[in-house]
């Protein structure tokens, strides 16, 4: 239910809304009480009318199991950092749950992310790839019975459209594994084969056209595979239609995805890329621009480590590497010094020698799809060599809540902060309200250095313009200039004494730092790479001397790490 004080927030974000999309929301939350009430799920009414076949289609399931990208693009087995569900232990978030038996369901005091995550079966079918099914037959078997009697098809977080497309492709993966191994998996394969098919019919009528997204685009690809191999012809051409369509609608010209999320951008192209594979010659021509163009933006925003900045809910170490990626498609990229403004995504890039920074200098986000910006205009990373030397604090939490609120806002960023006032307005732990966005004015390049400057216009009730400028030289040097103005441009008055700015080393970072104009003290604080797992870092806060004149703070890579 919408709180009073969210109603003002919500018309806000309303504006942003196709008609078509309002009228998705509606329909969405009918479906709801239609499932909560019927006596049956959804899923039952095709096959009631005798819609679908009897038997998968062996073949597809033998030469996608068996393929040689199989095991790459398939989630990996790490129990040391997941938990090992066999021996009843799940780690999600950071968050552990022992003592779990098959027959379990998911605890009650857990966040909602690890509940979705609990519904995945992705780290299942990464134990039952990588050990073989003789080991998760049994244990399986009880696992699937018991979910198919404790969350009933149509309701509860189980049923939800995107936990639901992730099981669909974590079964039908498992499914995939059992037809080229030599055992007799008849009875496992027919347990798969009813949660797989209930799961694709539930899941086409309840897609997530009212969000769009990255939802809208995993779950068209499980519904792609899930149809395929159920041998549902007009379903699955009109999924990959809707696939194309979502494809050329969500990734801009400049390769990047709409909701500028470098961890969700990686993950929606290794789930194109494995459907790609599989589909081989039958795969549309969309898919493979798409990856193209994906695959190059990737690549330009990486850092030297071969992992994503730290931008807008991304998180390091969770899925294949955009190298491996590109191994598998044949794509090729050459990193060169340069200066690439991606215009529609927002994002700046300057790659000097092994030095890279990244500036992000574009909106919050989907105009209508915000869930995974933060408040990081103007925020930017910078890494030498393998090195990471300034990040973003990273995702503390997912839900509602405080950390998440943290999260999402200007402090968690390297930017500067007007008092307690964000950047855009939040609410609740995945939407956004009023909104600006940040605007390139200059960029300059030259063998030895890279110049960036950026202005993002406060809203209500402050009205002020922060400028940045950002000096990159190749000898190992970062210039950080900041100043306010006021929207006709003059200097900016006392309402912005309460300034701030902010920046985040690593612990092991080696950088040195000076400063002119703006008072600089230094504190421990958490960072984090992954949900639920803080590492130490250092948080560099300035305070501007004259809040009307240009303050600066120079970096320099290397040598000793004391400031």
């Amino acid at each position: 239910m919408l709180r009073l004080d969210e109603l003002g927030p919500a018309l806000r974000a309303a504006r942003h809304y196709r008609p078509g999309q309002l009228f998705a929301f509606g329909a969405d939350q009918a479906l709801r009480q239609i499932e909560r009430l019927s006596p049956f799920g959804l899923h039952q009414l095709p096959a009631r009318a005798g819609l679908g076949r009897p038997t998968p289609d062996i073949d597809l399931l033998a030469a996608w199991g068996s393929a040689p990208w199989f095991r790459q693009t398939s989630p990996p087995w790490r129990p040391l950092e997941h938990g090992n569900p066999y021996l009843g232990s799940y780690k999600f978030c950071g968050l552990r749950r022992d003592g779990l038996e098959p027959e379990a369901r998911c605890p009650e005091d857990v966040p909602a992310l690890w509940s979705y995550k609990f519904h995945y079966f992705d780290v299942i079918a990464a134990g039952v790839i990588a050990e073989g099914p003789e080991v998760w037959a049994d244990w399986l078997k009880r696992k699937l019975q018991a979910h198919w009697a404790n969350e009933r098809p149509g309701r509860g977080v189980a049923w939800h459209p995107y936990p639901l497309a992730r099981r669909l492709h974590s079964l039908l993966r498992i499914r995939a594994s059992l037809e080229v191994d030599t055992g007799d998996w008849s009875a496992l394969s027919a347990l798969i084969d009813r949660h797989t098919q209930a799961a694709t019919w539930h899941l086409a009528v309840r897609l997530e056209h009212q969000l769009g997204g990255n939802h809208l685009i995993r779950e068209l690809c499980s519904l792609v595979l899930g149809a395929r191999v159920h041998g549902l012809e007009r379903l699955g051409t009109w999924a990959e239609g809707r696939l194309v369509s979502e494809l050329e609608a969500q990734f801009a010209s400049d390769g990047g995805h709409e909701e500028r999320s470098p961890s969700y951008h990686l993950e929606l192209l290794t789930c194109l890329t494995e459907l790609r594979l599989l589909l081989g010659g039958d795969a549309p021509c969309a898919f493979d621009e798409a990856l193209g163009r994906g695959l190059s933006f990737a690549a330009s925003i990486e850092h030297g480590d071969g992992d994503v900045p730290q931008f807008h809910d991304s998180q390091l170490g969770v899925l294949p590497t955009r190298a491996q990626l590109s191994d598998l498609l044949s794509h090729t990229h050459h990193a060169a010094d340069g200066l690439w403004h991606h215009k529609q995504t927002g994002y700046v890039i300057a790659r000097l020698g092994s030095h890279h920074l990244v500036l992000d200098c574009g909106r919050f986000g989907a105009p209508t799809q915000p869930a995974h910006a933060h408040c990081s205009a103007l925020s930017f990373e910078l890494s030498s060599g393998t090195e990471r030397l300034l990040v973003n604090r990273g995702t503390m939490a997912y839900g509602e809540g405080p950390p998440r609120r943290a999260t999402r806002g200007t402090a968690f960023h390297n930017t500067l902060q007007l008092g307690g006032h964000e950047q855009a307005e939040l609410w609740r732990g995945f939407r956004m309200g009023a909104r600006g966005a940040a605007v390139v004015e200059r960029l300059e390049f030259n063998r030895e250095s890279a110049l960036i400057e950026g202005a993002f216009a406060w809203p209500a009730p402050t009205h002020l313009t922060h400028r940045r400028r950002l000096i990159l030289h190749k000898c190992g040097r970062l210039e950080v200039t900041d100043w306010l103005s006021t929207a006709d441009g003059g200097p900016a008055g006392l309402g912005a004494s309460a300034a701030r700015v902010r920046f985040h080393v690593p612990e092991s970072a080696r950088l040195r730092w000076h400063s002119d104009g703006v008072e600089l003290s230094e504190e421990s604080v958490d960072l984090w790479p992954r949900i639920g797992e803080p590492v130490r870092g250092r948080l560099l806060l300035g305070r501007p001397r004259e809040v009307a004149k240009q303050s600066s703070v120079i970096f320099e890579f290397g040598g000793s790490s004391d400031g």
